[in-house]
This record gives C-alpha cells, sequence and structure tokens, in this order.
C-alpha cells in the first residue's frame, strides 16, 4: 500500500505563518477584555459592548471577542450616568 503526502498550497501555510505572527503581536499588545474592562469601569460587560458599538471605547476584535487598550479607558471614565435630560420646549 503506498501512501502520498498532501502538500498544502503555499500560500496556505502563507496564511497560517501570518495569522500567528498576528496573534504573537496582538498578544505582545497589553490588552485587556470586557470582563477586567467593566470590573474597571463599574459597568456591565453589555454596556462595555454598547460603548465599544458606539465608537466611544476603541477595541479590537480578535474572533468574537473584543480587546480594550487600557489607556484608552480615560476616554470614558468620566462620563456622566444614566440618561441624558430631555429638552424642555
Amino acid at each position: 500500500m503506498r501512501t502520498e503526502t498532501i502538500r498544502q498550497p503555499d500560500s496556505f501555510v502563507k496564511e497560517i505563518i501570518e495569522d500567528r505572527i498576528v496573534c504573537y503581536n496582538f498578544l505582545q499588545m497589553n490588552l485587556i477584555g470586557t470582563a477586567e474592562v467593566a470590573k474597571r469601569l463599574g459597568v456591565s460587560q453589555d454596556r462595555v459592548r454598547a460603548l465599544i458599538k458606539a465608537e466611544r471605547l476603541p477595541a479590537t476584535k480578535l474572533g468574537r471577542d473584543y480587546f480594550i487598550d487600557p489607556k484608552d479607558l480615560s476616554l470614558v471614565k468620566n462620563r456622566k450616568p444614566g440618561r441624558p435630560r430631555k429638552q424642555r420646549k
């Protein structure tokens, strides 16, 4: 019985190497997840995701999770709690 070695296309191997480099560089950036951000800000993880979606808190998405640079927490640290008051006519 003869076995053949299955070779992956060079582009596939190149993608894997590039993905590993990106992941390694990403891990070196000292980012924190939404759970840690929520804990530091005193809000829920849903609120952190809402701030990210509203583009008030810059984040990097890796897979299905968001990661935030701790330096960016100052952008939302001094926000007013609750809803804004309605304008009186």
